[in-house]
């Protein structure tokens, strides 16, 4: 599974490693599950490896799955996990449901008590932002969610600018920090000055790897995996009324505090060929899409 983002699109580095990771994690699950593994082991068998994964150097860790560690190796080579497996597992689609939004304008803005949803072994959360400040340029710098750092996934412009799209995730699983948690404070810090943002919190449940993007102006198209999931993003200046076509609008907001802004978010987990459009034809907006697959 090759991930290609648009050369407009940028991926970061951290997000670089994190893809490789999942694209590994998502070739080892594909493996277990040919060795006839229930849905439920392979996701435990998934989370352990998950924080193996983690705590190797960067070089051991874009390399095949066998290389990984030795022990995983015998499992991927033999098949020999919990006996010989049993049940035939898969099928499971990827759960995406909208906990909670918040808008703002500060420099540093915080979400309190924001819902994290019900927990969950393999909960993934996908905080979708949208922000401005019209004529000063700045970074989106650190994203926290009861405390611990997310990892920006993607974002439509790289470096300073005055507004922006982009996804940060963190995982609320049960080998995080936030296994326990149902609600969490959600800190986003800028560079520099006051901004205005549109927020939305997502959970996601069954997904096992990012898998592509699309970025545009006024309408972005992407294909969603079966039982996979997409969430669109979308900014403008202006507070004008506007939407978004094909998806489920999950936090459509105007910001007018930040010389203007609208946010809007929304997702889909209906499979195949997606297209969403902005409705309105302003030169300034910014919007991308995001696959996520079982």
């Amino acid at each position: 599974m090759l991930f290609h983002p648009p050369p407009q699109f940028i991926l970061e580095p951290p997000a670089v490693i994190r893809l490789a990771d999942e694209i590994l994690l998502d070739q080892i699950d594909r493996r277990l599950k040919a060795f006839g593994l229930d849905r439920g082991i392979r996701r435990v068998v998934i989370a352990e490896t998950r924080k193996i994964v983690r705590d190797l150097p960067p070089e051991k860790r874009l390399i095949i799955p066998e290389k990984v560690d030795p022990h995983l190796s015998i499992i991927l080579s033999t098949g020999q996990l919990f006996g010989s497996g049993s049940g035939g597992g898969g099928g499971t689609p990827v759960a995406l449901t909208a906990t909670d939004h918040f808008r703002d304008f500060n420099g540093t803005v915080t979400g309190t008590n924001k819902s994290l949803g019900t927990t969950a072994a393999d909960r993934l959360k996908a905080i979708s932002i949208a922000w401005q400040d019209a004529g000063t340029t700045k970074t989106l710098d650190t994203v926290t969610v009861g405390g611990a750092s997310a990892t920006r996934i993607i974002r439509f412009v790289t470096g300073s600018t005055d507004r922006n799209v982009e996804i940060w995730t963190i995982d609320s699983g049960s080998l995080s920090t936030l296994s326990a948690s149902t609600t969490a404070n959600v800190v986003v810090t800028w560079s520099s000055g006051n901004t205005g943002v549109v927020i939305q919190i997502y959970k996601l449940t069954g997904s096992t790897a990012t898998q592509t993007s699309s970025s545009g102006t006024t309408s972005v198209s992407v294909t969603v995996p079966t039982d996979g999931a997409a969430i669109v993003a979308c900014m403008n200046t202006g507070i004008t009324a506007a939407s978004i076509s094909n998806v489920t609008e999950d936090y459509n907001q105007a910001e007018t505090a930040s010389n203007n802004m609208r946010g809007i978010m929304g997702s889909t987990t209906t499979s195949g060929a997606l297209t969403s459009t902005f409705s309105d034809t302003s030169s300034s907006t910014r919007m991308f899409a995001m696959t996520f697959g079982a």
